[in-house]
């Protein structure tokens, strides 16, 4: 019996790609790391009763102070790797670490508008 695919055929290109740039994907992986620490604690405004007023003002200070921790790690990894391997591709990393703030803010405005609570002033 024919065999149309194999994992096998599919490690080589990640292992080429984790050997040939591997300080592209870290940048990317620390890029992408704070963006699912603010998903991962937004979730919380999804399990807000609907008619009810919030005030997070903790979580938007930790989403306004995740974007330079993040970019102090990210953006020197970010330069090393386009020097060292020649390539654009950490760009993406260090654009990455920029956007949790963003991110942060939309996921907090979307679940108000989805679940009918308001922001308090």
């Amino acid at each position: 019996m024919a065999q149309f695919f194999s994992l096998g055929d599919m490690q080589q290109p990640l292992t080429y790609i984790w050997k040939s740039r591997r300080l592209s994907v870290i940048t990317i992986g620390i890029g992408l790391a704070p963006n699912l620490f603010v998903l991962l604690t937004g979730l919380q405004f999804f399990f807000v009763s609907p008619g009810s007023a919030i005030r997070p003002m903790g979580w938007v200070a930790l989403i306004c102070i995740l974007p330079f921790l993040a970019g102090f790690i990210a953006i020197p990894f970010a330069l090393v790797a386009i020097f060292v391997e020649r390539s654009a591709l950490p760009l993406i990393g260090a654009a990455l670490s920029l956007i949790p703030r963003m991110f942060g803010l939309w996921l907090m405005h979307f679940a108000a508008d989805n679940i009918g609570f308001t922001l308090a002033p």
